[in-house]
């Protein structure tokens, strides 16, 4: 469909089940400015999803332009935000994120985009929302059930951090001052929103053109040949910034 343009997201769970050999034979993807930006991490953690997301991006590369992957390459400096150096390489946009012992990976072509995964673990949401929420969002969070809370924090934070990852910016009062309204169709609007859900993890997606298709999830494992495909409800968004802001 003109103006519309799908996104390819791959999702790899059990990454902290990767042997030291795996992590050894991901590493090797990573270009050298990516294994410099990898020196600087002490946490064990952090640098198994470094490793992991990237190596991941690599692989969607290589799925998505076999002809344009090998002169590719990921540039990652101290302070800026990963990006791609190589033939096309401005028209291809991608967005990382990870949470418990998932990463997740989205590009798309011609499409600015961002994506935000979170595994539900915070105790304090409510006190985090006070912090960082609008009023609007914290009063319709606090008016909820107790047991659903929890679910509308996540799809707020998702939302907010797919967005901010889409326009390139940082957590700021303005960025924390946009709303998001459900809505049943695709309207004109700058950002599409999409929030779903894999349990236990939340998402959302934030693209710059509407998807025209249904959102597929591609499940990856290293090694294998074929990977299960899901098709969760997606339900879109539209950000507003809040007249209290």
């Amino acid at each position: 469909m003109p103006g519309h343009s799908p996104v390819t997201l791959w999702l790899w769970q059990g990454i902290t089940e990767l042997s030291s050999q795996q992590i050894t034979v991901c590493q090797q993807y990573l270009s050298c400015s990516e294994k410099e930006y990898l020196g600087a991490i002490s946490a064990k953690r952090r640098r198994l999803e470094y490793v992991a997301g990237h190596y991941l991006l690599r692989q969607i590369i290589l799925y998505l332009f076999p002809d344009w992957a090998e002169n590719l390459s990921v540039e990652h400096q101290r302070g800026r935000a990963p990006c791609l150096l190589g033939p096309n390489a401005q028209r291809i946009h991608f967005s990382l994120s990870h949470s418990g012992s998932a990463v997740c990976c989205a590009v798309a072509l011609d499409c600015q985009l961002g994506l935000d995964l979170e595994l539900p673990r915070r105790r304090k949401y409510v006190e985090i929302a006070e912090a960082c929420f609008d009023p609007i969002e914290i009063e319709r969070l606090t008016a909820l059930p107790v047991d659903e809370q929890e679910a509308e924090f996540y799809r707020l934070w998702t939302l907010k951090e797919s967005l901010l990852k889409a326009k390139g910016g940082h957590l700021n009062d303005e960025s924390l001052a946009v709303t998001f309204r459900p809505v049943m169709n695709v309207s004109d609007n700058s950002w599409h929103c999409y929030s779903f859900k894999i349990p236990p993890l939340s998402f959302a997606l934030t693209l710059s053109k509407a998807l025209s298709e249904t959102l597929q999830i591609q499940m990856y494992r290293p090694g294998m040949s074929s990977h299960g495909v899901l098709n969760p409800e997606v339900q879109p968004y539209c950000p507003e910034v809040s007249l209290e802001a």
